[in-house]
């Protein structure tokens, strides 16, 4: 994992944060704007935001703005996204990124969905540790890295925590207030 030392972050034209990757010489969205990119090429199209019992194959989720922005106009909706991604950074930054969606609610469940997965956990601790030098990052948000680092020390020192639900929503508590 090399902690966003190759990926190059802009502001695009809609204000939400897209991604370079040098490693594959790509970007992940247009200049116009990641957001507005997720809405017009993706959702709108899609025309699925009345239906019930959404099934979603999202492959390139980089940082995830399609599933993320589909999850949050389509909240009444059965929605199940299977995602596929190669690059663990970008789903690690996934609930972090400054991407113009407020739902904290969203976030915490991104991060969970993680945090429930053995294989991606343990880099991803390492990862939001390195998110934390980015102190008053345009690009991200360091309430909420900071938030979820005050998750990882807790479990660290009550290694007996079994429900990381329950912290996260103490998490979001905090978090809005």
């Amino acid at each position: 994992m090399c902690c966003l030392k190759n990926i190059k972050f802009i502001i695009t034209d809609d204000k939400s944060v897209g991604m370079y990757d040098e490693n594959i010489k790509d970007i992940l969205h247009s200049k116009t704007g990641a957001l507005r990119e997720a809405a017009d090429k993706f959702v709108i199209p899609a025309n699925i935001l009345n239906k019930k019992n959404i099934k979603v194959l999202d492959i390139c989720y980089g940082a995830g703005y399609n599933s993320k922005l589909l999850l949050n106009l389509a909240k009444e909706n059965n929605i199940f996204i299977d995602a596929i991604e190669i690059n663990n950074e970008f789903i690690y930054l996934s609930p972090f990124i400054n991407d113009g969606i407020e739902n904290i609610e969203l976030k915490l469940f991104l991060i969970k969905s993680i945090l429930n997965n053995s294989t991606l956990s343990a880099d991803f601790i390492k990862f939001v540790k390195v998110l934390n030098k980015f102190e008053n990052s345009i690009y991200f948000n360091t309430r909420l890295v900071a938030f979820v680092l005050n998750f990882f020390d807790y479990v660290r020192i009550n290694s007996s925590l079994n429900d990381k639900s329950l912290f996260l929503h103490n998490i979001y508590c905090q978090y809005i207030k």
